[in-house]
């Protein structure tokens, strides 16, 4: 809808609402993929609860890391695969991709409750069942990158790349709100967000963060804005981190073989900095 359109719209009914609710950052729940996949070991990881969640194992040969990976609200793990597959034959790493409850074969329902508690207990059982001895980077994109950082300063974590995430649910539902209508519309435009939605915070994960972190975004991400991923990077009070914005790429092709060479880099030098 064209922003002059959208304006008389908003002056005809008087207001309109941006809404952001907890069912709208699980759209991926529900859906499966049933199709063949050579090279990857899809298994389960059991919760203390008896939740199964289903996994997808990329294995390396003789690997040298892991790297455990959460996806987007609408994303499953086939979307990533290429990635996946590069990441295994650059480094010899071993990857973990794990779908919240309620995703693919996952058991349950995904809450925001679930995503804050269930990424520690899932990296605590990534590192015993397959990085033992082995240095273990979290990655997330999106929604994934504030479950990534629900890992902030566990010793379990060796590194983090964090991909196109946001800030805070707060800043991000009024940069929709800013976006959405013109200046002149936006006193017509009220947010509607649950209060659970506004626990979403990684400012104060970030903050915890003393291991080596890559973010990585988009310049066109009209999703998430990529000045988020800049202002996590000046918060992180980590030793080694690392910024990369990438032009004309927007909120998925950062993992995508068009515009992935800059995270294939944010992946190269968080490699160079994890324990020998």
């Amino acid at each position: 809808m064209s922003a002059s359109l959208l304006t008389v719209v908003l002056l005809l009914a008087g207001c309109t609402t941006v809404s952001f609710h907890e069912k709208e950052l699980f759209e991926g729940a529900g859906r499966v993929e049933e199709d063949p996949l050579p090279g990857v070991e899809r298994t389960f990881i059991t919760l203390s609860d008896g939740t199964g969640l289903e996994t997808w194992v990329v294995p390396a040969p003789t690997p040298r890391a892991v790297l455990l990976f959460f996806s987007g609200n609408g994303g499953l793990s086939k979307a990533h695969l290429p990635f996946f597959r590069e990441a295994v034959a650059r480094w010899d790493l071993t990857v973990v991709a794990v779908h919240y409850r309620g995703y693919g074969r996952s058991g349950g329902s995904p809450t925001i409750e679930t995503l804050a508690s269930d990424p520690p207990e899932v990296l605590r059982l990534v590192k015993a069942r397959y990085a033992p001895d082995l240095p273990l980077i979290v990655a997330g994109h999106s929604l994934g990158g504030y479950a990534a950082l629900r890992c902030a300063g566990m010793p379990e974590a060796d590194a983090f790349l964090i991909v196109a995430t946001f800030t805070t649910s707060a800043e991000l539902a009024e940069a929709w709100r800013k976006n959405l209508v013109p200046w002149y519309a936006a006193p017509f435009v009220r947010i509607d967000v649950d209060e659970e939605v506004l626990t979403l915070d990684n400012y104060e994960a970030v903050a915890r963060v003393r291991v080596p972190i890559a973010f990585v975004h988009g310049t066109e991400d009209d999703v998430i804005p990529s000045w988020m991923s800049a202002r996590l990077h000046t918060t992180c009070p980590s030793p080694h981190t690392l910024l990369r914005t990438i032009p004309d790429a927007d909120h998925n092709t950062p993992l995508l073989p068009r515009h992935r060479q800059p995270t294939l880099e944010a992946l190269a030098f968080l490699l160079s900095h994890l324990p020998r």
